[in-house]
Order: structure tokens, then C-alpha cells, then sequence
């Protein structure tokens, strides 16, 4: 049986080189970019970063957040990205190992196994929603091998339930394809959604099947539509400004960034659903939303 602390600080640590790694793709991918070679470098003045400047959160803090060498700015993202994926991958594995524990008696190697599928969904969330913030582009070098592995999970553990997942990958994907993009743009003229957000929603299908999604929809669509008044009241375009898009001529003609805000919704579901369950188990619509009924 793994020690409790001992399987936290390697959680910590497997989320935080994750989340360092994490970085280097959202900073290098929508440049065209690879995404091994050279090293880290700092951006300001190209000189390569050295190992004991490249640990997570840590060498930032040790830095005083600026670069050795020329003293630029690191940007703020660089340490955030780290801890959240570190916080991210203890919050999986005590969820995990928790029920693991009450089932079993000890953490088996299944557990393991939905740990490091469960993070690095999660993980890869994470990375597309920077980017898709930013840009306005879903990396496909990010979600189609993670719904490849969420995949894999249902085939390998003992109570996956490939094909259903599989067909609730099919079913988000084509949603999105058929209705949102040639449908609404047969309708409109103008696609409502990015096949970006339908490669999101395959992802998610993959991984929690179709029980969650129609919390995750109902409270993506919320959160975004928070975001666009927010943004709005500010004065400010909810387009991103690196996505390069022309100036809007009307709200409804505005692109916002979805993908971030299915993923908050998907990451609240894999945390809050056993939390709502009390809650909502006397509530048939309830049941529903949370992926229960």
C-alpha cells in the first residue's frame, strides 16, 4: 500500500512538471513552434534557462519572477499553470484513492491507472483553454490523443463502458458539426461554433460519458455568457485580441473563446457531482443535470 504523503508529494510533483510542460505548449504551438526543440529559453533574451531555474512554482518564487540573465518579467501564467495543474492532480488522486480505499482496502494499480487518464484530461483542458483563450484555435496535437487515451481507459478497466463513451464522443463531435456549424450557418450565414469546441466535447464524451455533459453544456453556456456581459460592461471585445479577428459589427456577430468555459464546466462536474449528490438525489431534473438520473 502507497503511503498517503508519499502519494501526495508525487501527485504534486507529476501535476506540476505537467503544468511546466503545459506552458511550453501554449506558449510555442499557436506560433508554429516545436514543442522539443531548443530547450526553454527566455523569450526576452534567448538565453537557454538552466535546470535549477526550470523547477515548477519554485524557481519563480526563487527568481523573484524575472529572468536571471536579463532581468525581464516572467509572466505571472508561468508559476499559476504549474500550481493548478499541481492542485488539479492532488484533487484527482484523493478523489480517486479515497474511493479506491472504502472499496478495496488499499490503492490497486486501476487506480493508478484512472489517476493518470482522469489528470491528464483534466491536464490537457487546462492547455487548450489557454490557447483557445488567446487565439481562439483548439490545439488538435492536445485532444485528439487524449481521447485516445480516455478511450483506451474504457476498454482496459474492469467497468469502462467503451462503446457507449465512444458513441457519446460520436454524438458531441456530429452535435457540434451538424448543428452548430452547418446548420446554424445554413440558418445565419455564420457558423455558431468551432469545430474546436466539437473536438472538446469528443474529448469529454470519451472520458465521462453521457451523464455529465449536460451539466457541463448548461454550465459552460452560463459561464461564457457571464464572461460575454462582464466583458462587455467593461468596455472591452470578448474576441481575443491574438486570434486576429476583424472588429465585430454586433454582438451576435462577436467570436468568444467556448472551450474554456466547457472545460471549467467539465472540471466541476468531475469534482462537484459527488459533493451535489445528497443534494440532489429527491430531484429528478437534478439527477439529470448532474449526470445521476
Amino acid at each position: 500500500m502507497i503511503p498517503a504523503w508519499t502519494a501526495t508529494i508525487g501527485a504534486l510533483a507529476w501535476g506540476a512538471v505537467w503544468g511546466s510542460f503545459g506552458n511550453v505548449l501554449v506558449h510555442r504551438w499557436p506560433r508554429g513552434e516545436s514543442l522539443v526543440r531548443p530547450g526553454s529559453r527566455c523569450p526576452a533574451c534567448g538565453v537557454a534557462i538552466r535546470w535549477y531555474d526550470n523547477v515548477p512554482v519554485l524557481s519563480y518564487l526563487a527568481l523573484g519572477g524575472r529572468c536571471r540573465d536579463c532581468g525581464a518579467v516572467i509572466s505571472l501564467r508561468y508559476p499559476l499553470m504549474e500550481a493548478t495543474c499541481a492542485a488539479l492532480a492532488v484533487g484527482v488522486w484523493y478523489r480517486l484513492a479515497s474511493a479506491a480505499l472504502a472499496d478495496i482496502g488499499a490503492i490497486d494499480p486501476a487506480t493508478i491507472g484512472r489517476f493518470l487518464i482522469e489528470f491528464q484530461v483534466l491536464w490537457g483542458l487546462v492547455v487548450v483553454s489557454l490557447v483557445d483563450f488567446e487565439t481562439l484555435l483548439v490545439p488538435d496535437v492536445v485532444v485528439v490523443p487524449l481521447a485516445g487515451l480516455a478511450m483506451a481507459g474504457q476498454f482496459l478497466f474492469e467497468d469502462g463502458r467503451p462503446w457507449l463513451h465512444l458513441g457519446t464522443a460520436a454524438v458531441g463531435y456530429l452535435m457540434v458539426r451538424v448543428v452548430f456549424v452547418a446548420g446554424w450557418k445554413a440558418l445565419t450565414g455564420r457558423e455558431g461554433m468551432g469545430m474546436g469546441d466539437g473536438k472538446i466535447l469528443a474529448l469529454l464524451g470519451a472520458h465521462l460519458g453521457p451523464g455529465p455533459l449536460p451539466f457541463v453544456l448548461v454550465a459552460g453556456s452560463i459561464q461564457g455568457l457571464l464572461y460575454v456581459l462582464a466583458t462587455v460592461a467593461s468596455g472591452r471585445s470578448p474576441t481575443p485580441a491574438g486570434a486576429g479577428e476583424p472588429p465585430a459589427s454586433s454582438l451576435r456577430e462577436t467570436k468568444i473563446p467556448f472551450g474554456p468555459f466547457l472545460a471549467l464546466a467539465a472540471i466541476e462536474a468531475v469534482f462537484l457531482a459527488p459533493i451535489a449528490a445528497p443534494w440532489v438525489a429527491d430531484t429528478p431534473g437534478l439527477r439529470v443535470l448532474f449526470g445521476f438520473g
